[in-house]
């Protein structure tokens, strides 16, 4: 996906403990690993940190609201320094159709 999307692929650089969205920020974008690892954690009611998944350079993370806006019910951070391209919802639909080989799952 390095060249998909031009102007409605936006970068995000971090790494160590950068917060990529929480648990209650407003859901509505994609974010596409480009490389580094992102782990994904729910902190229950006790106050615990469960780990969910350590995702990948490939992976794709992020929710969209089809019925409106919705709400992350977990957390995203960089477990290691890396880049992650930022596809807004109002963009998806425009980059599906310019580069059709976004939506690819292999």
């Amino acid at each position: 996906y390095e060249d998909a999307g031009g102007d409605h692929v936006r970068e995000k650089s971090g790494g160590g403990i950068a917060t990529c969205f929480g648990r209650g920020d407003e859901a509505g974008k994609l974010y596409f690993i480009r490389s580094g690892r992102v782990k994904l954690t729910k902190t229950t009611e006790e106050g615990r940190t469960l780990n969910l998944s350590l995702m990948q350079k490939g992976d794709l993370i992020g929710e969209i609201g089809l019925t409106g806006s919705g709400t992350y019910g977990y957390s995203a951070e960089m477990a290691e320094a890396g880049e992650l391209g930022v596809v807004q919802e109002k963009d998806l639909e425009i980059l599906l159709f310019r580069h059709g080989e976004f939506a690819s799952t292999s």
